[in-house]
Parts: structure tokens; sequence; C-alpha cells
């Protein structure tokens, strides 16, 4: 299996915490869309890094529970497609709509770390 296999098949993974109605709301410039709705929305997030960098990752650093919410702080690793540099890109995300059924209803995801801790420090 290729990295980018094995990378796909890790969101593939993590689509089981989910609800299929997710409503994802990406970091600005990670997508066109300011909305990406369900597990197709979630797929196309993880694209945007397993297309452009070769041998990506995902490693969670940090995960916190904020009562009816939860903040994970995570960061893709992989190389530059076209210089084969390294890249580390760290991001949060935010779940939030804890279903009955243990499934997270909206994720909103923020480039860098000081981004998420910061929108949670505010209140939002």
């Amino acid at each position: 299996m290729s990295s980018a296999e094995d990378f796909n098949a890790a969101i593939e993974s993590l689509l089981l915490v989910y609800a299929e109605d997710v409503v994802c709301y990406p970091a600005p410039g990670w997508v066109e869309e300011q909305v990406c709705h369900g597990h197709e929305g979630i797929r196309r997030l993880g694209a945007v890094w397993s297309e452009n960098w070769d041998d990506v990752t995902m490693q969670i650093h940090d995960v916190r529970d904020l009562s009816r919410r939860v903040l994970v702080l995570a960061e893709f690793a992989g190389r530059d497609r076209d210089s084969g540099e390294p890249v580390r890109v760290p991001f949060g995300v935010l779940n939030s709509d804890l279903r009955t059924d243990g499934k997270v209803g909206e994720a909103r995801f923020f480039l860098g770390w000081d981004a998420a801790l910061d929108y949670v420090a505010n209140g939002a």
C-alpha cells in the first residue's frame, strides 16, 4: 500500500467518529468551500494533503475534553511533491454537536494550534 493509500485509509477510519451528516468548517484557504458536508466533505479536506504531498502522515498530539466539545491538536507531515522538502502543518479540530450515538455532528478546523486554542479561549 502506498503512503497516499495509507493516509486515505486513516481518513476512512476517522469517519467512524463522525456522523453521516457532519458539518465541517474548514480553515480559511484550505479548500474553496466555507462549509463541507458529510463524510465526502471530510474526504475532500484530507485529499488536499494526499494529492499535494508525498509520504503524508497525520499525528495526533493532544486531545482535550471541553465538556460538550473535544479539541484535537494534530499535525500533517510529508514531503512537498515538487521540491521533496519536508513539510509540517499543525492543525486543530474542534469537534462538537456530540450525538447520543457518540458521533460528532460538527467539526471546525484551524490551521495552527494557536488559532484553535484562541478560538476556544475566546468562548466561541
